[in-house]
């Protein structure tokens, strides 16, 4: 009895520390230049594979407040997106292949199975705490400033 409890504990102490580990891998800096002409920084995940983009920010429930994902697809398309065991509400901004938000999916809905459409083709999406696009005044139109974009010569940071 003793070895099977010790057992189920190195079980959880090994899945635990892959959930912290995974919630802290590869973050990139990302900046948009919001409608008020301030830079407004994240630190987010690039999910560029299929197997990333599918799971997501799935499970996770907590992220901190100016974190994210950025999904990069392929190739420009309309991009469907849902909440399916995504345990945090969020902000989805989709986003073109200059860099311009053509789309913004407010406080998108916990464990929702909505399609949540880009409506236009898009070649990434950013998914960030919800509210966040309201505090920091981030508008269609936009300009998210990232290397994926070819327009990071445009921040301007000193």
């Amino acid at each position: 009895m003793y070895m099977n409890f010790c057992k189920f504990l190195a079980i959880i102490i090994l899945f635990a520390g892959n959930a912290s580990a995974e919630e802290l891998k590869n973050l990139e800096a990302l900046h948009i230049n919001n409608s008020k002409k301030e830079l407004i920084k994240f630190d987010v995940e690039i999910a560029d594979s299929e197997e990333e983009q599918i799971k997501g920010l799935m499970y996770r429930t907590t992220m901190p407040e100016n974190q994210g994902m950025l999904f990069i697809f392929k190739e420009p398309k309309i991009v469907n997106m849902w909440m399916k065991n995504t345990f945090i509400p969020l902000d989805i901004l989709f986003i073109n292949e200059n860099g311009v938000i053509k789309k913004i999916v407010k406080n998108a809905t916990p464990h929702s199975l909505k399609a949540l459409s880009s409506d236009v083709s898009v070649i990434a999406a950013l998914e960030i705490n919800a509210m966040m696009t309201d505090k920091h005044f981030i508008e269609v139109n936009d300009v998210v400033l990232h290397p994926f974009f070819n327009n990071i010569e445009d921040l301007n940071v000193n």
